[in-house]
């Protein structure tokens, strides 16, 4: 297998990407430098596999916010917005068309006016739902720009990532384990919870350091969910 690797783009650790739904070849990355970047991958590989296009560079859009991203997303009906999240609590939409003047996009900003704001997944066109450090969730109204309800998650000492399922569900992943959600009617009901693996009893830093990881299968009622110590399990929506 030959491995490919990308032209330098972020100068950071990336803590998280996303493939669009509409157009496969474009992923959204983000991280501790501040910048989401929206590569096309095809043109990316296509530049670094023909020796006639080296040099002639990826034409990426970027994006600064000048604070550590926590998570990015694209809309689900909107194939040319993407957005991302904070963790100072500020969130970002933009349009990601890129000018090949200007390869540094504007963007629009929302403060969530909360701090810790890790993660962000779409219920719908109109509504998104927010994962804080704390546990908390928000219900976040696209047109309004503005959280509607809030709800905490009983069995999560914190929010690392959201996964959106079929049929309304979805799952809340982070420590110190995941949680199955549905939503309906703009409210959320908690469905189930779990955790992958015991705790490890050396240390007393395990529980900032234990994380869960996941997300569904498409076009199933499953789900697939891992974690720091290695674990891997495939459970039923």
């Amino acid at each position: 297998m030959e491995i490919i690797n990308f032209p330098d783009s972020h100068t950071d650790v990336i803590r998280e990407i996303a493939v669009s739904p509409h157009r496969k070849n474009l992923v959204a990355s983000g991280g501790f430098d501040g910048s989401v970047i929206v590569t096309d991958v095809g043109q990316a590989v296509r530049t670094i596999v023909d020796t006639s296009l080296q040099g002639s560079g990826v034409d990426n859009s970027i994006f600064h916010t000048l604070q550590v991203v926590g998570s990015v997303g694209w809309h689900p009906t909107h194939h040319l917005l993407a957005s991302c999240t904070t963790d100072v609590g500020l969130m970002y939409f933009f349009d990601i068309r890129s000018d090949v003047s200007q390869r540094s996009r504007k963007s629009h900003a929302v403060d969530i006016g909360r701090y810790g704001l890790y993660t962000h997944a779409y219920l719908s066109e109109h509504e998104l739902i927010l994962g804080f450090g704390d546990g908390t969730m928000h219900l976040f109204d696209f047109r309004n720009q503005r959280s509607f309800s809030i709800f905490h998650d009983p069995h999560m000492q914190e929010i690392g990532e959201i996964r959106i399922g079929q049929a309304s569900n979805f799952a809340v992943f982070g420590s110190p384990g995941f949680t199955l959600w549905r939503s309906s009617s703009q409210t959320l009901q908690l469905c189930n919870h779990d955790t992958l693996s015991i705790a490890p009893t050396a240390g007393a830093s395990w529980p900032e350091l234990y994380k869960t990881s996941g997300d569904f299968i498409p076009q199933t009622n499953l789900f697939t969910a891992t974690d720091s110590c290695g674990m891997f399990s495939v459970y039923s929506a």
